[in-house]
């Protein structure tokens, strides 16, 4: 279990590299941006999802940075293919930024317990 967790962690550390510390709207404009993220977000999304299903009692944080991962890949797939950014999406953007930080100290927290 101790192994699975870890490399989540290192999945939510690779979306932090790409995203950085001042993560904007701007960088959503920039198509290898994008695409890169997706493929970073993808790989998360799998491995969460992939560890979720060895272990049948999965908690709730763990299912909903699951569902999140799941809607920044549809976002990122329709920037993609064209879509419009708007102030929402960026707003959606720089919150999971956020929220990146804090999904990498719950799972330290979680591995320290373990």
């Amino acid at each position: 279990m101790k192994e699975s967790i870890q490399k989540i962690k290192t999945r939510f550390i690779e979306i932090k590299s790409i995203i950085g510390d001042d993560f904007s709207i701007n960088h959503l404009d920039d198509s290898a941006f994008v695409s890169k993220l997706s493929q970073k977000v993808e790989a998360a999304y799998l491995e969460l999802n992939s560890g979720m299903c060895e272990e049948v009692a999965m908690c709730t944080t763990c299912a909903q940075n699951r569902d999140n991962l799941y809607e920044i890949m549809e976002i990122l797939s329709d920037l993609d293919a064209g879509a419009t950014i708007t102030d929402s999406i960026g707003d959606h953007f720089i919150a999971y930024s956020l929220e990146v930080n804090e999904v990498i100290k719950r799972i330290d927290e979680v591995i320290a317990k373990i």
